[in-house]
């Protein structure tokens, strides 16, 4: 799954579905920890640190423009 494909579908499962993101990624996490028996490594406290491993090139236009906000209008 592309890093699009990701964006999309965490849209489609939190504002869609008026779900948070962390209930979207807590379901994610324990379906990968469960699928490969590895122990659950990141919890809702720590979700911050997966940015770090995207690339911004893959980042949706759309979603880069209302970083882009946030990061202007909390400066």
């Amino acid at each position: 799954m592309t890093t699009g494909e990701l964006q999309k579908e965490l849209f489609k499962n939190t504002i869609l579905i008026n779900r948070k993101a962390s209930q979207f990624l807590d379901v994610c996490f324990k379906n990968i920890s469960e699928k490969f028996n590895l122990p659950l490594m990141l919890n809702k406290g720590n979700y911050y640190e997966l940015i770090s491993f995207i690339n911004q090139k893959d980042i949706e236009p759309e979603i880069k423009e209302k970083l882009d906000y946030l990061v202007q209008y909390l400066s």
